[in-house]
């Protein structure tokens, strides 16, 4: 049998090596702009990140970051326009996260607006991460109206959630 070469391992694996470098990336954004302001040494940062990981930089999200770092970066210096501008890149990205331990109002569920939704005796399964909360919370408010969860999808289950 011969030996499998690098290249050859890196296509194997390039589905799962963009989705963890996605992952990494997205994380990093939402640290950048947690504070709701993107300063010059966080878009250096992001600049190196993009330049160690050539290989995704082509792909979204990392693709619509580039451009935006190369635009302002085009005349060697970031003005405070261009620093917003690099911001609501990054926000059309990662929108800002809400503070659920605070019992920030959530955002209106189907069965909220309308009350012909059954959710008594109705079995759901979540699937995926959430913006709204944690799968605890999603579970614990559900369970409270009556519906049913199960840990994986059976021919019983009535809704799926779907994160992302």
């Amino acid at each position: 049998m011969s030996e499998i070469n690098r290249e050859t391992l890196y296509y194997i694996h390039e589905p799962e090596i963009l989705k963890r470098k996605t992952d990494q990336f997205v994380g990093i954004l939402h640290g950048v702009v947690g504070d709701d302001e993107v300063l010059s040494g966080e878009v250096a940062f992001l600049a190196e990140w993009l330049k160690k990981n050539r290989d995704v930089v082509d792909e979204y999200p990392m693709s619509a970051v580039s451009i935006a770092i190369t635009r302002a970066m085009d005349d060697g210096y970031l003005s405070p326009d261009e620093l917003e501008d690099i911001k609501n890149v990054i926000r059309s990205i990662v929108p800002p996260i809400q503070d659920f331990s605070k019992r920030a109002e959530l955002p209106a569920a189907p069965w909220d607006q309308d009350e012909r939704v059954e959710i008594q005796g109705y079995t759901f399964c979540l699937t995926g991460d959430f913006i709204s909360g944690d799968r605890k919370f999603i579970i614990d408010e559900t369970e409270k109206k009556g519906g049913i969860f199960h840990k994986s999808i059976k021919k019983t289950t009535d809704y799926l959630f779907v994160g992302y």
